[in-house]
């Protein structure tokens, strides 16, 4: 083979070379690419594989994943990029410690998950120009109840099972809650309830006395209360579990049967050592 023929296979390899490395990098989205370099990978690795991001049909990011070994070499994330298709955005990280606000700059982001990260405080200066729906910050150490979020106007779901929450909750201050999770803390009591509550889970609290009370007497969603009681329209309420002390639930209509419009349809209190005074004047269907 003479040196012109060498010559020219060598020219052709190259080629090869550069037109499959031109193919993989136009595979690779430009939110991977920023995403690559924020965790110090190969710029040119694959993100939208449905484990650590689910993308759209331009490569744009809908959804992300990151965990323990996604993270390792990274301690701060006041750099953490934006991405303007975001939705939904998941971090386990341990040690975290501190809710980092730069997730709120995400503008779409609509669920936000930390979980397991030791998380012990919430930022109070976020950006709350986002659409945020859901907060998940279940296994982490908050020692309170996060009054910080509030300022999300469009908060339906706060989940925050299995943290170090201690004392009375005043929901007060969260007028578009659906669901809320405190299960597993030491919560002592939840007071103001909205009325656009629907699910309350706060089994395994097992202060004494514990206490689910609103004062509103508005509120036609979720009424277990203490002082004002007239019950419609409670489709779900379990307290299993719970050590509560639940009195005077006078001239309630509690009904067992699901097919009714009023009363409650599911009152759960198994496996608790719950304590009911002065149930007189109550219907039960």
């Amino acid at each position: 083979m003479n040196k012109h023929k060498m010559n020219f296979f060598k020219y052709i390899l190259v080629i090869d070379i550069l037109s499959f490395w031109t193919v993989v990098n136009s595979q690779v989205s430009e939110d991977c690419k920023i995403l690559n370099s924020f965790l110090k990978r190969t710029l040119n690795s694959v993100c939208c594989n449905g484990e650590m991001a689910k993308c759209d049909g331009n490569g744009n990011f809908s959804a992300l994943s990151l965990g323990n070994s996604d993270l390792s070499e990274i301690n701060n994330f006041d750099s953490f990029p934006i991405f303007e298709n975001l939705k939904e955005l998941t971090i386990g990280k341990d040690n975290l410690n501190v809710l980092p606000k730069r997730f709120f700059d995400n503008p779409l982001l609509e669920k936000l998950v930390v979980y397991e990260s030791n998380i012990s405080v919430i930022p109070s200066n976020y950006n709350v120009l986002n659409s945020l729906k859901e907060v998940n910050l279940e296994w982490n150490s908050l020692p309170e109840f996060p009054y910080e979020l509030n300022k999300l106007p469009n908060l339906e779901h706060l989940y925050l099972y299995h943290n170090n929450i201690y004392g009375n909750i005043d929901l007060s201050d969260f007028k578009s809650l659906t669901q809320v999770d405190v299960a597993y803390s030491r919560v002592t009591g939840i007071y103001n309830i909205p009325k656009t509550l629907e699910v309350l889970r706060k089994n395994n609290n097992n202060e004494k006395g514990s206490k689910v009370i609103t004062n509103s007497s508005s509120n036609d969603d979720v009424r277990v209360e203490r002082n004002y009681n007239n019950n419609n329209n409670n489709n779900n309420i379990n307290l299993s579990e719970n050590e509560i002390d639940i009195t005077n639930l006078n001239s309630n209509s509690i009904a067992t049967n699901n097919n009714t419009n009023n009363g409650i349809e599911n009152l759960n209190l198994n496996r608790s050592n719950d304590e009911l005074n002065n149930i007189t004047n109550n219907t039960l269907k």
